[in-house]
């Protein structure tokens, strides 16, 4: 079967999750595998020089030979003009890829940048579309003074592509909201997560404990995006005031915060700041590593709405790692997480990540196998690529087939 998915990042720069794992696990089953992206971050030289058509490289550890076919459509730069333009011309160059092509499906994550074109597209070529949504672009993205149009976009996509994949239940709720077939052909899918990935052997994980400077210090550790509802302002000022002289924060990743939370390390007292460390960007190889050098993984995000309805992909890695985790209770990680069957613990409006971080590795629940082995069964069972990559492919198919 011919699948094509589209996306409006870049393929080759992002860091890697289910936009890579889903179309490589799809390839390896033996389908014939198309991805067209829009390739943000290049210069006007650059993406004028940009071949077209290219075998992508391999990002995911999916087992196996993947073969995923990279379409970069023609664009004026990567950034906001470029944008427009891909915008303006979707669907001309939409519809001269499909025809190339002729798809039995499209998979598509795209809602801003051609997302529209895309659905009137395959409407009119007669082409089943499966939206993924994975969170709600005009919720977690500043637009500005075209928020009010991407949410209108959003709406449009939803009701009419073909079917709907939602990440987490609130998005299926929402989108099916949009609809006009009472959310029938709404579904939940959960991402994939390779755990054997995130095995590292111990004496390794210590090795790198020792070059990174943290000794003997108990680590709480931080992974991910620094988007404005991060709650890293507010994980920087608990720990400043509740860590003490054996614990430190590392907090990887880069994002719109950054200047802020470096400028807020400035203004502490130095023997607080000398506790929070911002190493930068982590790259997804060395983030096994890393993660099994810590001693409890901290997730501080906001309780707002875009967090309640999307899924942190970092505390499905957490998990996978063996880490402890310190949480608030955001609705999509308390409909698939639960704290009976895992180390983690769900901290309360007002409470102190700190301080429950503390309790659970003065639990000694970091020493404990059965620890690393509740957290890795636990997600391996919810979420391994196998189990998700198969239930994604089901559910393509059967979309094809309904639509015959």
């Amino acid at each position: 079967m011919k699948i094509v998915f589209f996306h409006e990042v870049n393929y080759l720069t992002k860091p890697v999750y289910e936009m890579h794992e889903f179309p490589e696990f799809l390839s390896v089953a033996g389908h014939e595998v198309h991805f067209v992206h829009f390739a943000e971050g290049l210069t006007l030289k650059e993406s004028l020089a940009r071949e077209r058509l290219t075998l992508a490289p391999k990002r995911s550890f999916i087992q196996g030979d993947t073969r995923v076919f990279l379409h970069t459509p023609f664009q004026l730069g990567g950034g906001i003009i470029g944008r427009a333009l891909v915008f303006l011309l979707g669907p001309i160059q939409v519809f001269n890829l499909l025809r190339g092509i002729r798809p039995d499906v499209i998979v598509s994550y795209s809602v801003a940048t051609h997302g529209l074109q895309l659905v009137l597209v395959c409407k009119l070529m007669r082409i089943p579309i499966m939206l993924r949504v994975i969170d709600v672009p005009s919720e977690i993205r500043e637009f500005g003074l075209l928020k009010p149009a991407v949410r209108l976009i959003e709406k449009l996509v939803g009701r009419f592509s073909t079917a709907v994949s939602a990440l987490t239940p609130a998005l299926a709720r929402l989108f099916a909201s949009y609809r006009s077939d009472e959310g029938s052909m709404v579904t939940v899918h959960p991402p994939p997560l390779n755990v054997q990935f995130f095995d590292v052997e111990t004496d390794t994980a210590m090795q790198y404990r020792e070059s990174a400077g943290w000794g003997n210090k108990k680590v709480f550790v931080f992974v991910g995006t620094f988007f404005r509802f991060s709650g890293l302002e507010a994980l920087v000022t608990d720990f400043a005031k509740h860590s003490v002289e054996d614990e430190i924060l590392v907090i990887f990743g880069t994002g719109e915060l950054g200047a802020r939370l470096d400028e807020q390390l400035r203004c502490l007292p130095e023997d607080q700041a000398s506790r929070i460390v911002l190493p930068g960007y982590v790259d997804y190889k060395m983030l096994p590593l890393v993660l099994a050098a810590s001693d409890v993984a901290v997730n501080p995000l906001e309780m707002v709405n875009a967090t309640h309805q999307a899924l942190p992909n970092k505390v499905l890695q957490y998990a996978a790692a063996g880490l402890p985790i310190v949480s608030y209770p955001l609705d999509s990680l308390v409909h698939f997480f639960d704290e009976r069957e895992m180390c983690l613990r769900w901290a309360g409006a007002k409470e102190s990540l700190t301080l429950l971080g503390r309790e659970l590795i003065n639990d000694g629940l970091r020493q404990e196998e059965k620890c690393a082995e509740a957290n890795k069964a636990y997600v391996d069972e919810l979420f391994g690529i196998d189990a998700s990559g198969a239930a994604f492919e089901t559910a393509i198919l059967d979309l094809v087939e309904s639509q015959r």
